[in-house]
C-alpha cells in the first residue's frame, strides 16, 4: 500500500507579499509612490520627478537590474538626474532601475513603504508604520514614527525647486545619507526566514524577532492603521487596443496609449503623410501585459498631419513573436 503525493502550495515569499498588496489595492487609486504626485498645476511635474506605479513589476525593475543583477547601492541622494545621459528627473516615472538612477536612498525607501503597507493589511504583524525611532543619539529623526519618517523621505528625495535660480536644490550629502541609515536599520531589524501563520486562503507571515529585543523601536500611543483587503479595480485588458493621442493637436509633446492583454514584442513608429517614417519610439520591445503610455516629443517635427503605427506581437515559448495586432491613427502637430 502507499499514499499518494499530495501537492502542496510552494512557500511564499517577499514578492508574493508585494504582489498582495499591489492587487487589493493596498497604495490605493494612485498606486505606489516614492515622492509625490506632483502633476497639479501648483506642483508642476516640468520641476519634479517620482517614482509611481500600479505595477508590482515596475517596482520589482527600480529594485534590480535582472541582466546583470545591478542593484542600487550608488550614493544616497535626492532624484536628480539619470545616469545614463545626464538629464533631469521630471515627470511621473513607471520604473527607475539601478542602470538608469544608483541610489541606495530610493532601494530602502521602497522597502520600508511597502513594510508600512503589507503590516496595514495584515500580511505582517500590524503596528509597524507607527513604531517609534529612537536610537539614543542626536539623530534629528528621532521621536518620529516609522510612517513618518517614510513621509520625510517621500519629501526630501524630490528636492525643491527655486524660483530665484530658476533650478532644483537637493538637500545636504549628509542628510540624505543620516536618512538612508535610518532606514536601513528600521528594513533590516525584522529581516529574517520567513514563516507563515497561513497562506492558503489568506496570506500572513509568522514575525521573526520581538519588539522588546529592539532599543531603537517603541511602541507608540498610536491606533495601528488597518487596510481593509479591497480587489483593486484595474483590470488587465482582455484585447490589443491602441487610443488616440492626448492632446491632440499638440506641441510639442503627446502621450500614447495602448493596451496588451499579454506580454508582447511592441514596435511604434511615426510616418509623415508621404509614408516616410519620421521616428521609432519603439523598435520590437518586450512590455508587460496592461495599459501602457508612452510620451513623444515632437520637437524635431514641422507642423502637420502625421501617422502613428503599434505593432504588437504575442511572444511564444521559444521567445518567436505572432504578429497579433497593427492598427494606424493620426496626430497633429501644431507650433
Amino acid at each position: 500500500t502507499f499514499v499518494h503525493n499530495i501537492p502542496k502550495l510552494p512557500m511564499p515569499n517577499r514578492v508574493n507579499a508585494l504582489y498582495e498588496t499591489i492587487l487589493y489595492n493596498g497604495y490605493g487609486t494612485d498606486g505606489f509612490i516614492v515622492g509625490k504626485n506632483r502633476k497639479t498645476p501648483v506642483d508642476s511635474s516640468k520641476y519634479y520627478g517620482w517614482l509611481q506605479t500600479v505595477k508590482y513589476k515596475d517596482i520589482l525593475k527600480t529594485f534590480i537590474k535582472t541582466k546583470t543583477m545591478q542593484m542600487h547601492n550608488g550614493q544616497a541622494r535626492g532624484f536628480d538626474v539619470f545616469a545614463s545621459n545626464g538629464k533631469p528627473i521630471i515627470k511621473q516615472q513607471k520604473s527607475i532601475p539601478p542602470d538608469k538612477h544608483d541610489n541606495e536612498l530610493l532601494a530602502e525607501l521602497i522597502a520600508l513603504k511597502f513594510g508600512i503597507t503589507a503590516s496595514s493589511m495584515g500580511f505582517t504583524p500590524v503596528g509597524f508604520g507607527e513604531l517609534m525611532y529612537n536610537d539614543g543619539t542626536t539623530n534629528p529623526l528621532n521621536n518620529k514614527t516609522v510612517a513618518e519618517i517614510a513621509g520625510y523621505g517621500d519629501s526630501i528625495i524630490m528636492g525643491w525647486y527655486d524660483q530665484l535660480t530658476e533650478s532644483k536644490v537637493f538637500a545636504m550629502d549628509d542628510i540624505y545619507e543620516n536618512l538612508y541609515q535610518t532606514i536601513r536599520r528600521i528594513d533590516s531589524v525584522f529581516e529574517g526566514v520567513l514563516d507563515t501563520v497561513s497562506f492558503g486562503d489568506s496570506l500572513e507571515f509568522k514575525g521573526v524577532r520581538q519588539l522588546a529585543d529592539v532599543p531603537f523601536l517603541q511602541y507608540s500611543n498610536l491606533i495601528p492603521a488597518r487596510i481593509i483587503l479591497l480587489e483593486r479595480g484595474w483590470q488587465q485588458p482582455m484585447e490589443f487596443a491602441l487610443h488616440q493621442n492626448y492632446p491632440n493637436p499638440f506641441n510639442p509633446i503627446t502621450t500614447i496609449e495602448f493596451e496588451l492583454p499579454e506580454e508582447s514584442f511592441v514596435t511604434l513608429k511615426i510616418y509623415n503623410t508621404l509614408g516616410q517614417e519620421v521616428a521609432t519610439i519603439l523598435d520590437h520591445e518586450v512590455m508587460d501585459a496592461g495599459t501602457q503610455e508612452i510620451e513623444f516629443d515632437a520637437s524635431h517635427l514641422s507642423s502637420g498631419v502625421y501617422f502613428y503605427r503599434i505593432i504588437a506581437g504575442r511572444i511564444n515559448e521559444d521567445e518567436s513573436t505572432i504578429s497579433s495586432f497593427q492598427t494606424v491613427k493620426k496626430m497633429i502637430v501644431i507650433k
